[in-house]
């Protein structure tokens, strides 16, 4: 006859099993781990908000516990899902990438019109960095990432008015001046 596991041993498995995991985690994943955690402290204290700090948990499960199949695409026989599964990987990865460096480090512009005439002319192409006087935190979070103010095809906002943050900006490298 079956024996069917309550909660309390199945969760003490799950524990044996982090516990195993986490013994036989190898000096590369710590170290990845490590800079990954790094690097979460530093945003967040950057960014001033603590539930930040939250990401750290599953870059623990992706470096030392490996609980839940983050690459399970790699795993499979089927080559077909195997490529889909890995350019989904690096798409997702590659928009996120692109998200963060517009948001928090530089961003590039077009002059859609002629007041700055005598500088620059319309149609110029601008790289700004943000990181010189602080990037601007988004004050509507609810918002399409790699648009600016309006849904390209359908011209529609890219944002939702229904939650507003205050207006806060980062601290930059640089002091503004005239």
């Amino acid at each position: 006859m079956e024996e069917k596991k309550t909660d309390s041993q199945a969760s003490n498995t799950t524990a044996q099993k982090i516990k195993q995991r986490i013994k036989e985690a190898k000096t590369k994943q710590w170290i990845f781990f490590a800079l990954m955690a790094l690097c979460c402290v530093a945003f967040t204290a950057w960014m001033g908000h603590w539930w930040i700090m939250l990401l750290v948990i599953p870059f623990f499960d992706m470096y030392i516990t490996k609980l839940l199949p983050w690459d399970w695409y790699n795993r499979t026989q089927n080559s077909v899902l195997r490529s889909i599964g890995g350019w989904i990987d690096a798409i997702v990865f590659a928009l996120v990438a692109v998200y963060l460096i517009n948001n928090y480090i530089f961003q590039n512009y077009k002059i859609p019109s002629s007041s700055m005439e005598k500088s620059l002319l319309v149609g110029d192409y601008l790289f700004v960095s943000k990181l010189s006087y602080g990037p601007r935190i988004p004050m509507t979070p609810l918002s399409m990432p790699l648009v600016q103010h309006t849904l390209p095809v359908i011209d529609a906002p890219s944002f939702i008015d229904g939650v507003q943050w205050k207006y806060r900006r980062l601290k930059g490298f640089g002091n503004v001046e005239r």
